[in-house]
């Protein structure tokens, strides 16, 4: 979103996230849907006793969501610009 120019507030809501992110890389939309039901994951991990309970995810969900997370992260580089390869150097 930063590469897209898009103004975004702080949020754990994958949802909202997965929504601001789809109008400029719409390609991905099949990686971002599985991820929008993580949202209790992330919250109820990261502040116990304030989400709802969510039963923890068992090896083969959390194999899935690496396989996922891998899969996003090589998609979202593949669309980042060329690096500068003169940054850095004097």
């Amino acid at each position: 979103m930063v590469q897209a120019g898009v103004d975004f507030r702080k949020t754990h809501d994958l949802d909202t996230l997965s929504q601001s992110v789809l109008p400029h890389a719409p390609s991905i939309e099949p990686l971002l849907n599985p991820i929008r039901a993580w949202t209790t994951w992330s919250v109820a991990w990261r502040y116990p006793g304030e989400a709802e309970p969510e039963p923890d995810p068992d090896v083969e969900e959390l194999r899935e969501a690496l396989d996922l997370i891998t899969r996003l992260t090589e998609a979202l580089r593949s669309r980042a610009p060329p690096a500068d390869e003169s940054a850095g150097t004097e």
